[in-house]
């Protein structure tokens, strides 16, 4: 559903980080994990805040770390600004829609 380096950035960012140590989960790359309406809301509500953030920046592109070569140096990616809040907008939505139909979602990071 999400483009890759924007889910790449929801790691590399902390936003996964910040869920987990809120919502006491581990949500972690790489792995799947199911989040009940409760949890998707939590999820949803923290989503806003950060497309808050990024919209009060005025960098065109969004450039993180993702990841390390074997000799120690940095793999970055950039993603547009706009696309990134794009996504994180329709993926808060569709969390909201979820939680509020008492779906249970799987995650696959």
């Amino acid at each position: 559903m999400l483009d890759g380096a924007v889910s790449e950035w929801l790691f590399a960012s902390g936003f996964w980080n910040r869920i987990n140590y809120s919502l006491g989960t581990m949500f972690d790359q790489f792995e799947e994990d199911e989040g009940e309406p409760a949890v998707l809301v939590r999820i949803a509500s923290e989503l806003e805040i950060w497309v808050g953030s990024l919209e009060s920046q005025g960098e065109e592109k969004v450039r993180f770390v993702c990841g390390w070569s074997p000799t120690g140096d940095a793999h970055t990616v950039e993603v547009q600004r706009t696309d990134l809040i794009s996504q994180l907008i329709m993926l808060r939505s569709l969390l909201a829609s979820a939680a509020a139909n008492r779906n249970v979602l799987e995650f696959s990071l």
